[in-house]
């Protein structure tokens, strides 16, 4: 997050730079952290993330990137995301975004 932006304007805010697209709508899944969040620096600093996820509607899926950080983008379907390689703490986000998206958890 830029100094005095909200969490909402901050995913609007990276998914305009990353993807060239608006949000149309976004809700928090959850925040997470922990120990799969820390990091120790070659230099012995340590720093705690905390990461909150969001379920975004997009504008558009006409992605271009426009600040070349991203080279392509890819959707997946839930049976596909077991097969790649993740960040342990990610195991936890999806379930949280399944359980979200389900119709019985409206």
């Amino acid at each position: 997050m830029e100094l005095g932006e909200s969490p909402r304007e901050a995913v609007e805010r990276e998914v305009l730079e990353e993807l060239g697209v608006t949000v149309a709508s976004a809700h928090i899944v959850g925040a997470y952290g922990g120990p799969d969040l820390q990091v120790t620096y070659p230099n012995g600093d340590q720093v705690a993330f905390v990461t909150t996820a969001y379920v975004v509607h997009l504008d558009s899926d006409d992605f271009d990137f426009p600040d070349g950080e991203l080279l392509e983008a890819q959707w997946f379907a839930p049976v596909d995301v077991v097969e790649l390689r993740l960040s342990r703490w990610l195991g936890e986000v999806l379930s949280d975004v399944a359980a979200f998206l389900s119709p019985s958890a409206s």
